[in-house]
């Protein structure tokens, strides 16, 4: 504080100090300024110690007095300043001395004593008092309570960082004054509070780092949370760095991390974030394929990859125990597990980890699909005294919707015989009755049935052993002359191959006809010494056929046995003794006449006799005679094949008599007539299955002569019998091809002449060639000047070889020819190759066409008619003018060969006279060859393709001549005034009568009357499909009105259905299921379908169809149709099928 003294005069001044101490004297050209802090401090002022010094100034004192040009001298004494003009002056009190005073009430600077004044400190300043007073005299004066003027904390000083906010906001800060610092939302400040502190003379900060609003992490909010929490406090929107959040995930979505902490994101920055910045990801996991052995799983995680966030693990549990391919590592996007049951749940495990933790990501049941079934055991055999099949399926790989048994019956020692048998049975069914006849071949089939389709056949083939021949059944007719007479009627072989007819005579009489039958051995007739019982004849049974004539004592010896003539007056007994022989076990029936009495004479005259049988006929006694005579005759005559005892072989089992001929115009009504009979008789059963029929065809076909007509000796001889594929389809002598050049010298191959229409030997029919017989055949086609080969056969049919492959893949020599392929074009089911033939050594070559159809299965016939009539047309045409015989094979060279044979010679004939005759066909072909056609299945086929053929006519034409055939076709008849196309149309409307004979009996059950939109379209049993996961009320398969349709080369490849009406609207998503149909193609617009049917299809989203459930996937659009891709999956099964549909 600065003291201001009014001087009186200027000069030498005398300084008295007082209460306050003088330490310097300074002037100015106003006033003498005296500062306290540099007067000599005065210890005592109340002891009036007096201090005299002398200052110069350059200037008077100040007040209203001017300041004296000559130097002042200033004495202080005490309290009083005199000038040196000695004039006085009184003391004030100055304002300006206060430091950081910024104004006052009056605003002036010198202040008399008394008065008071308020004053105010500058901005950054606080004073310690408000108002002060200036107290004094006319010496001193002073203020009472000086203010003082401290400097407060200043905002300025602080290093406040960018949204930094001080509360209360001000720019001063008095001491011990707390201020609370303040950020935006979402930040937090590095220091939430500074205080401003008192610091000697001024205020300073408790702090001195810079105060920074640093960001907050954000309540998490990424896609897939559903809560975020804090222990401390649940509630909130943001967090400091530090602070930690435990996270749980939506539904669909898997979590990262559980628990996620706030940090900072840069070094020494303010920005904060999570430290995993997406906890919850989207983990979808699709199952992409599931078949009966393997689950493919397909993941996505969004944003993905999903190997960004896990390494991944899927495990496979069935039971309790991991299964398939165990644990599967994998970083892509997926895995299959495999090596899995069929129809087994599964409990797929997908893990993930990261930092060291496996977390299960997802956990899913899943069935496997349903498979083809295990093959079944048999437990049980059947036997001729017990015929129980039973069986047991351990391994159904799904749900079992039945077994089909097949059983096929043969006999090796008669190839005629042939049958077969199908059943369905349920899938409970484990046992079955079947009676076994003795001497046959059966070969049993059992398979089960899943969804799936058949599973793994369990094969039972067994031989029973023969037994004893049916008696025989024959007529007496009387004795005469020492000779006796009867009819001897052959025994069908049905209970083994016969092999003799035994005529045993006993004389006298002997009752014990089992003993006899069983024990007797064959004793020769001995003329010294009569034996009780001797045989007379012994009769191959190749020999006995129908009926014959007999006699007894007509003294022929036939160099074993010797028919001894008969005593008079002795009484015989006969025995007739029929044995059957096969593999090293006989057995024999026995059939007894007699005692009679042998006289001389004949019991009747004959006249008497004749007169007799002449009531009843006598035609039939001249041909009784005839035949008596004939036997007589041919006594002497042995058959290269066997004795024929004078019957005529051409002539033996033609028991039918000559049928008509069918004018062409009348085959479909014949045909039509005769479809009915079967159906009626059959009663609307399969019709494959209908070998018994005695009716229609059928009937027709049992009326041919089977076995051997006429000798096969050359092809039975020791040295051929190797050469014959099977032993019993041989030729005749009568007929077979004799290979002129044959170095074993025995000219034979299995092959036969065979006519064809107006023709001569225009076909050669044989069997498949062996590996030994490959060269004949080549020989045979070089001999004969063949031009064509057809081949009907696989190389290997039913794992079983049918036929050796003789031709080569380019060039080979089989014996003395050399073969190479030329070229080979496949069209459709047929194989044609050329041939270029040369014989070894010589110059000449001659080109084979060699046609092999591929589709036609053994024993029985092609699914599509017009498929072998192409086959029939080419090789005729691939003839040449002069050639040899067209030469046909198939396995036996008898049944798909007789039938191509037939169809062709049938066909012309047709052509050429307007009428046909299958019967006589067959007929005239089977006295070239045994058994041509050699199936019922391939005599009925032979009629329908033959309607077929003849109604509608040739329809297939090469593409290239397409748009010509149109221009043809579209020509109007200049008399009918029709088109070709509504001629062909009517063709099959005509044909479609045939069509419609057959059985409707699951259609016309009342219950599903219902489902025909249209009771005159129905399905006939034998085409349509049986739906399996939709069962009647009978739990039986489902019925549905559909109707199978095949392909230009795959048979049942489509479906013919309805559309559905109320009741069949599951049944068509059935339908769909079953048969894992994957397009569905309707043919109506959109707006026709709102008025004929139900929507059966969701137009967006799901729907359910009973155990259906149906999603709309997508929709397309396009020229002329629209259409939807559909999901389809059943409610109960795991799988699914993807399809599309089309609206037309």
């Amino acid at each position: 504080m600065t003291c201001l003294y009014r001087a009186q005069t200027a000069g030498k001044v005398s300084i008295q100090s007082g209460s306050a101490g003088l330490s310097r004297l300074t002037t100015n050209s106003h006033y003498i300024r005296v500062r306290p802090e540099l007067l000599p401090i005065v210890p005592s002022v109340r002891g009036r110690e007096k201090q005299q010094r002398e200052y110069k100034g350059g200037s008077s004192c100040i007040g209203m007095y001017p300041p004296s040009l000559a130097p002042l001298v200033l004495t202080v004494f005490g309290v009083q300043l005199t000038c040196s003009n000695g004039n006085p002056q009184t003391a004030q009190c100055r304002l300006s001395e206060i430091k950081g005073i910024n104004g006052t009430a009056g605003e002036k600077e010198h202040y008399d004593p008394g008065e008071s004044v308020s004053v105010w400190c500058s901005p950054g300043y606080y004073p310690n008092n408000r108002t002060m007073r200036c107290i004094g005299n006319s010496t001193s004066a002073t203020w009472d309570d000086p203010i003082r003027c401290t400097e407060q904390c200043q905002k300025s000083a602080l290093f406040l960082g960018t949204n930094v906010q001080l509360v209360p906001p001000q720019d001063y800060y008095l001491p011990n004054t707390g201020v609370s610092v303040r950020c935006p939302e979402g930040y937090k400040p590095s220091r939430d509070r500074i205080t401003c502190k008192a610091e000697q003379d001024k205020s300073v900060w408790d702090v001195t780092a810079p105060i920074l609003c640093v960001a907050q992490c954000a309540k998490p909010t990424a896609p897939g949370i559903e809560s975020v929490s804090n222990q401390r406090e649940p509630n909130r929107d943001y967090y400091n760095r530090g602070e930690e959040v435990t996270v749980t995930c939506a539904p669909g979505y898997q979590s990262v991390s559980q628990i996620i902490r706030c940090k900072k994101t840069e070094k020494n920055g303010t920005r904060s974030n999570w430290d995993v910045s997406l906890p919850c990801i989207a983990f979808q996991v699709n199952v992409r394929r599931v078949t009966p052995t393997s689950i493919s799983l397909q993941w996505e995680c969004q944003p993905g990859p999903c190997r960004s966030y896990w390494y991944m693990s899927v495990s496979c549990e069935a039971g309790g125990q991991i299964r398939g391919s165990s644990q599967i590592h994998t970083v892509t996007e997926g895995a299959t597990v495999r090596g899995l049951e069929p129809h087994t749940e599964y409990i797929i495990t997908i893990s993930g980890l990261r930092r060291g933790k496996w977390t299960e990501l997802e956990r899913r049941t899943i069935r496997t699909e349903e498979s083809a079934p295990g093959k079944p055991d048999f437990t049980q055999y059947p036997s001729i005294n017990n015929n129980t099949l039973k069986w047991r399926l351990s391994e159904t790989h799904g749900v079992l919707t039945g077994y089909q048994l097949n059983i096929s019956a043969h006999r090796e020692y008669d190839i005629t015989f042939s049958e077969t048998e199908s059943h369905w049975l349920g899938p409970n069914v484990t046992e079955f009755n079947m009676e076994l006849r003795n001497g046959t071949n059966y070969t049993v089939t059992l398979r089960g049935f899943t969804v799936s389709g058949p599973g793994e056949p369990a094969v039972w083939a067994h031989e029973t052993s023969i037994g004893e021949p049916p008696e025989p059944i024959n007529k007496w007719i009387g004795v005469a002359n020492q000779a006796a007479f009867f009819l001897l009627h052959s025994v069908p072989s049905q209970h083994g191959p016969i092999s003799s007819y035994e005529i045993i005579i006993a004389q006298g009489w002997n009752g014990n006809l089992s003993q006899i039958c069983t024990s007797y051995t064959s004793t020769l007739y001995n003329s010294s010494q009569v034996p009780t019982l001797y045989t007379a004849m012994l009769l191959p049974a190749e020999n006995v056929t129908g009926s014959m004539n007999v006699t007894l004592g007509d003294g022929r010896n036939d160099g074993t046995f010797y028919n001894a003539p008969l005593r008079s007056d002795q009484n015989y007994t006969l025995y007739v003794r029929v044995t059957s022989t096969w593999k090293e076990v006989n057995k024999s029936s026995c059939t007894r006449f007699g005692p009679f009495l042998i006289e001389e004479k004949w019991p009747l005259p004959v006249p008497a006799l004749i007169g007799g049988l002449a009531g009843g006929g006598a035609l039939l006694l001249l041909v009784a005679l005839l035949a008596f005579c004939g036997l007589v005759r041919s006594a002497k005559c042995r058959s290269p094949f066997g004795k024929s005892n004078g019957i005529p072989m051409s002539n033996r089992n033609e028991r039918g008599r000559k049928k008509r001929d069918i004018p062409v115009d009348d085959l479909l009504e014949v045909v039509k007539r005769f479809r009915n009979e079967e159906l009626l008789v059959t009663g609307g059963s399969d019709e494959e299955n209908s070998s018994l029929l005695l009716v229609g065809r059928p009937k027709e076909y049992k009326e041919l002569p089977s076995g051997p007509l006429y000798p096969c000796a050359a092809a039975s001889s020791e040295q051929n019998r190797t050469k014959n594929r099977y032993k019993k389809v041989i030729p005749y002598d009568n007929s077979r091809v004799i290979l002129r050049s044959d170095p074993s010298g025995s000219g034979y191959i299995n092959a036969s002449y065979i006519d064809g229409y107006r023709h001569p030997k225009f076909f050669i029919a044989t069997q498949g060639p062996l590996p030994e017989t490959v060269a004949h055949f080549w020989n045979m086609v070089w001999q004969e000047n063949s031009s064509v080969i057809v081949m009907l056969t696989g190389l290997e049919e039913q794992n079983k070889v049918k036929c050796e492959r003789y031709w080569p893949e380019e060039t080979q020599t089989y014996g003395d020819i050399r073969v190479s392929v030329q070229s080979s074009t496949q069209t459709g089911a047929l194989v044609t190759r050329s041939l270029a033939l040369q014989k070894v050594g010589g110059t000449a070559q001659r080109t084979v066409e060699h046609l092999h159809y591929l589709q036609w299965p053994d024993h029985g016939v092609p699914n599509k008619p017009s498929g072998l009539l192409q086959l029939v047309e080419q090789m005729n045409e691939c003839k040449l003018p002069g050639s040899g015989p067209v030469i046909v094979h198939c396995s036996a060279g008898i049944g798909r060969t007789g039938t191509l044979l037939a169809l062709d010679i049938l066909l012309k004939r047709a052509r050429a006279e307007g009428k046909v005759n299958v019967y006589e066909c067959t007929l005239q072909m089977r006295r070239k060859r045994l058994n041509m056609v050699q199936t019922q299945g391939q005599y009925v086929f032979l009629y329908d393709v033959l309607l077929e053929t003849l109604v509608c006519g040739a329809t297939s034409l090469p593409i290239g001549g397409v748009q010509s055939h149109v221009c043809k076709m579209a020509a109007l008849d200049p008399v009918t005034k029709t088109s070709g196309f509504t001629k062909e149309f009517q063709a099959v409307e005509k044909l479609t009568e045939l069509y419609k004979i057959c059985s409707y009996r699951e259609a016309q059950k009342p219950e599903n009357h219902c489902k025909n939109l249209d009771s005159d379209i129905i399905p006939g049993d034998h085409c349509r499909p049986i739906l399996m996961s939709v069962m009647d009320q009978h739990g039986a398969p489902g019925y549905i009105n559909a109707v199978f349709v095949n392909s230009n080369s795959q048979e049942d490849l489509f479906i013919v259905t309805q559309l559905p009406n109320w009741e069949t609207l599951a049944d068509l998503w059935s339908l769909v299921w079953d048969y894992r149909c994957t397009a569905i193609v309707v043919m109506h617009s959109a707006q026709e379908i709102r008025e004929l049917c139900p929507h059966f299809w969701p137009e967006s989203g799901e729907s359910t169809y009973s155990n259906f459930r149906l999603r709309k996937i997508s929709s397309l659009r396009d020229s002329g149709f629209s259409g939807a891709t559909l999901h389809l999956q059943h409610k109960k099964e795991v799988g699914d099928t993807g399809g599309r549909g089309f609206l037309g």
